[in-house]
Parts: C-alpha cells; sequence; structure tokens
C-alpha cells in the first residue's frame, strides 16, 4: 500500500505545484480541483491492471501512467469543454512519468545493491581460507 499513497503523493504534488506555478496561493480546493481527473484516472487504470498486486513492477506501473493521463485528459476535455494544452499534456506525461518510474527504478536499483551486498558477504563466509 505505500506504494500506491507515494503515487498518489505525487499526483497531487503535480497539482500543487502546477496551481501554485500558474495560479499563485494555492488552497486544498483549487489543488483538488487539478488532482481529481488524474486520481480518478490512477484508481480506474490500478484497478484494471491490478496495481495493488504487484505495486513496484514497472510494465504495470506504465499501463497504470498511460491509463491515468488518457483518462484525465478525457476529464478534462469534457470538463473544460475543449482539449488541454499540448503543453499540459506534455508536463503531465513527463512529470508524473518521472515520479511513478523514478521511485520504482530507485527502489529496484537499491534492491539489487542489497542482493550484490549480501551476496557477497554469503561468497566471502563460504571460501576456504588460503593457508
Amino acid at each position: 500500500m505505500p506504494w500506491l499513497l507515494l503515487d498518489v503523493a505525487w499526483i497531487c504534488l503535480f497539482a500543487l505545484l502546477g496551481r501554485e506555478n500558474h495560479a499563485g496561493n494555492p488552497t486544498p480546493l483549487t489543488v483538488f480541483s487539478v488532482a481529481w481527473p488524474f486520481l480518478v484516472g490512477y484508481v480506474i487504470s490500478a484497478i484494471v491492471v491490478n496495481l495493488p498486486r504487484s505495486p513496484r513492477g514497472i510494465r504495470r506501473a506504465a499501463i497504470v501512467w498511460i491509463g491515468m493521463i488518457v483518462i484525465a485528459m478525457a476529464i478534462r476535455t469534457v470538463e473544460l469543454g475543449r482539449l488541454p494544452e499540448q503543453a499540459f499534456v506534455v508536463v503531465a506525461l513527463v512529470f508524473l512519468g518521472a515520479g511513478m518510474f523514478g521511485i520504482r527504478l530507485l527502489a529496484m536499483f537499491v534492491g539489487w545493491r542489497r542482493r550484490r551486498k549480501r551476496n557477497a558477504r554469503i561468497a566471502a563466509l563460504t571460501e576456504p581460507d588460503d593457508l
């Protein structure tokens, strides 16, 4: 569950930074007005691919990321009555993708390093002493 909460926190950070950068002085309501289409897209996509089963999986995260963007942009299109600005779509893709993949890639790297160190310790314990 912490992985899913990290994703949700990243989505909320995206909304907060966007509101702060473009409208100044964001309130919880204005941040939510930006975040909710992405949160809806995230939840729907996460359920479809069963993300809670393997939240660290890169493939599932990729599907959720794309699904979230598509659903959020569809909601924003209906909400605004027009297509979202291309720059907004690109920023959402890059920022949300960086967060969703960055944390997972970092976790994979840390896990790899831990396994490598553990295997080196085990190898050192099992090697015969050269006398």
